[in-house]
């Protein structure tokens, strides 16, 4: 299987004119196969090592969010205080109209803080000292449109982030992701200041342009690092996705880790509105995928790989990538030395691979203690034929939205096309919510059952009616 994905990455690595890549996957919480291709350095000629170090970009987004979340969680700040309440030079800024609301942390997060777009611009200023990113500040800013309105991708907002995490922390941004999440997870030598790696531990960056090279500048550890300075390797990386990964499945085990479970899974959820669909092909077809953007996460949705977690990150010399899946509990990523290589493709086409190889694969949802009578009830009624078979299991609303003697001659009316049970098959969609299918001795019957949330759930909802092929 991981020589199909070597095949797939040195692929890319041909097609698209890579110096250097090193790729991974994480399986059960650990890194269970890693590969460099091409060279670090085009001068020297020295191999990609899984432990040689890349500028990750903005797959520091994540890490950023995370430390929010963990001073959140210790009630040093609140997602929805304002900029300014933290960051006072941010009071200054005249918002684009008189009813324009205040910036909040939340808005940041999310991209909907109402700033432009700013790749180019910002990946160039990532060693912008302190003092200049404040007196920016305090000159006044032009906005896209007033906060809170729509999504716009911004890497200014995750440099005020960074702002965010030194006020509410009381001090620099760098040392304290380094201790408060690095460091715990077992990066130690994971880093934003390019000079704390020894020579020649570092993957150099290169744009290629008219059949030439030239080198990438190495930017320093500055203001900007909030939202693209990370520098790690494959080795350490790995555990940082391990470490997502653990937050799935929500469970009753003690915490393990730097920021809990529940605020893992945070980053997540969809907190701004979702972007047009983006298409891919795979094997002749066309994939649709969904997608909406979190806390330093996209989420993303389609039919071919279900949800899978992911983000970017792209500077001048660089161009990573990191998708994971909770459901399957597989993670890839991939860091590049050539400038913007869009390594999300390698990554995708090497998911899919796995699922071709029966790898990739959702584990059934297991059957509650309130399914399971409540399947056994739909058995009895449909081999009765008489809803009343079934008493006590109802909620109050069952038999309102649809009275007895209707379920009834519904019944007599599916028993006399598809006759007697043979047996009934159930998929949970969780805890209280199961996909019905009863094979019948005529054909089949697909329904959709649905429990109450009391303490003793109830059956509030049924659906029984003939596939589409019987």
């Amino acid at each position: 299987m991981f020589q199909d994905l070597d095949a797939i990455y040195a692929r890319y690595q041909r097609e698209e004119n890579i110096p250097g890549l090193v790729y991974g996957v994480i399986q059960g919480g650990k890194l269970v196969h890693v590969k460099g291709l091409g060279v670090a350095s085009l001068e020297s000629k020295a191999p990609v090592q899984p432990e040689t170090f890349f500028r990750i970009a903005s797959m520091t987004k994540c890490v950023t969010s995370l430390a929010v979340l963990l001073l959140r969680d210790r009630g040093h700040l609140s997602l929805d205080a304002t900029v300014e309440s933290l960051v006072p030079s941010v009071a200054k800024l005249r918002l684009p109209t008189a009813d324009s609301r205040p910036i909040t942390l939340r808005d940041l997060l999310t991209h909907v803080a109402g700033f432009v777009t700013d790749d180019p611009w910002g990946d160039r200023l990532l060693a912008q000292p302190l003092d200049d990113f404040n007196r920016m500040l305090e000159a006044g800013l032009h906005f896209a449109r007033p906060p809170r309105i729509d999504f716009e991708y911004a890497n200014l907002g995750y440099t005020l982030l960074g702002r965010v995490v030194e006020a509410a922390s009381g001090e620099n941004y760098t040392p304290f992701i380094r201790r408060e999440i690095l460091q715990p997870l077992g990066m130690a030598r994971t880093t934003f200041e390019i000079d704390d790696l020894p020579a020649g531990a570092l993957a150099l960056g290169y744009r290629h342009h008219d059949g030439t090279w030239s080198a990438a500048n190495l930017e320093h550890d500055g203001a900007y690092g909030a939202m693209a300075g990370i520098v790690t390797n494959a080795v350490e990386y790995a555990r940082f996705v391990a470490f997502m990964l653990d937050a799935w499945p929500p469970r009753d085990d003690a915490e393990s880790g730097p920021v809990s479970r529940a605020s893992r899974r945070e980053l997540a959820v969809l907190h701004s509105g979702p972007r047009a669909p983006t298409t891919r092909k795979h094997q002749g077809r066309e994939i649709a995928t969904a997608s909406a953007y979190g806390y330093g996460l996209v989420n993303s949705v389609e039919s071919e790989l279900g949800r899978y977690l992911h983000h970017r990150g792209g500077l001048p010399g660089y161009g990573s990538h990191f998708l994971f899946s909770p459901e399957t509990q597989i993670g890839l990523f991939s860091f590049a030395n050539r400038t913007y290589a869009a390594m999300n493709e390698p990554n995708v086409d090497a998911a899919a691979a796995l699922k071709a190889a029966g790898v990739w694969t959702v584990p059934p949802t297991a059957m509650s203690a309130h399914l399971a009578p409540a399947i056994e009830a739909v058995s009895r009624i449909y081999r009765a034929g008489r809803v009343a078979e079934a008493d006590g299991m109802f909620a109050v609303n069952f038999l309102l939205d649809r009275p007895a003697e209707e379920w009834d001659r519904h019944l007599a009316r599916l028993n006399e096309q598809m006759g007697e049970l043979r047996h009934i098959d159930a998929a949970p969609n969780h805890a209280l919510s199961a996909k019905l299918t009863l094979t019948c001795a005529r054909g089949t019957l697909r329904g959709d059952l649905i429990l109450t949330s009391e303490q003793s759930p109830r059956i509030q909802s049924l659906t029984l009616e003939a596939a589409p092929d019987a």
